[in-house]
């Protein structure tokens, strides 16, 4: 229902634009075409012609209709379920897409779960060292005599 605009408290309003036959969806004109007093009803109140559109790219009778007026031509039922599956088409390749995409980058993760274990760290030292010590840019401290390869730290006496 639509509301005067002086009318105080809630209300809601309703918008109509032109809706070209092009941006109706294959599964609406589906279900637009079986019934066609609704197209009737719709061509009223906005001029659509549904059926109409639907026969020039499909053949058959122009009007789109049976000789009873009430049916839709076998040729624009045929249109319509046709551009329904093209649509169905479009909309599973998008689909596809987007899940091609979430699949790739959980690939591409690099991530460690709690039940993972961790490679094991392989016999020989990374830098080449030998039975460990050495200076301190050499990494961590390894096994060696006691102290060997520990840092220490110096205070400053006061």
């Amino acid at each position: 229902m639509v509301y005067p605009q002086e009318q105080p408290g809630d209300k809601c309003d309703i918008l109509m634009r032109n809706y070209p036959a092009e941006e109706i969806p294959g599964f609406v004109l589906t279900d637009l075409v079986r019934d066609i007093p609704l197209c009737d009803k719709i061509e009223a109140d906005s001029g659509l012609k549904i059926p109409e559109i639907l026969a020039e790219t499909a053949g058959g009778d122009p009007s789109g209709r049976m000789p009873d007026r009430l049916t839709a031509t076998p040729e624009v039922l045929g249109e319509s379920g046709w551009q329904e599956g093209r649509d169905e088409t479009a909309f599973q390749e998008k689909l596809d897409e987007v899940e091609a995409a979430q699949k790739e980058q959980e690939e591409d993760k690099q991530t460690v779960a709690p039940d993972k274990a961790l490679p094991k760290p392989s016999s020989s030292p990374p830098n080449g060292g030998g039975s460990g010590g050495g200076n301190e840019a050499d990494g961590p401290p390894g096994p060696g005599p006691a102290g060997a390869g520990q840092r220490r730290l110096h205070r400053p006496q006061h």
